[in-house]
């Protein structure tokens, strides 16, 4: 008179295998979508001697401002995200690569030299 249930048998485990890392940076930006904007050089820059090209790029860096670093992949230069590899354009025109992310500093290169930006 009264329906019994039949008890489901258990299922077996299944094993899943993931990767150690991830196969793609999940905070990269796809540059195909998103390129990155062409900044014009300064040509005031391009004006004088090599000192005063020097003086120029060293206050462009001077200018900017590392809000945060998130060692190796992140940083945040005057309010903008940035990773390796990426340009920072300043508002004097220059460009910049970072090459380098520290815990509270960037490294920054432009025609072959380097610059360090700390954190404040």
């Amino acid at each position: 008179e009264r329906a019994t249930e039949a008890a489901a048998p258990a299922a077996a485990p299944v094993t899943v295998l993931l990767p150690e890392r991830p196969a793609r940076d999940p905070f990269g930006i796809n540059g195909e979508a998103f390129p990155l904007p062409e900044a014009a050089e300064d040509t005031r820059a391009q004006q004088g001697g090599p000192r005063d090209r020097a003086a120029h790029v060293g206050a462009a860096v001077a200018g900017m401002t590392l809000e945060a670093a998130m060692p190796p992949a992140l940083a945040v230069i005057d309010g903008a995200t940035r990773r390796r590899g990426d340009q920072v354009a300043t508002t004097d025109g220059f460009n910049f690569e970072v090459v380098e992310i520290r815990p509270r500093s960037v490294v920054l290169a432009r025609s072959g030299a380097r610059f360090v930006l700390r954190m404040e």
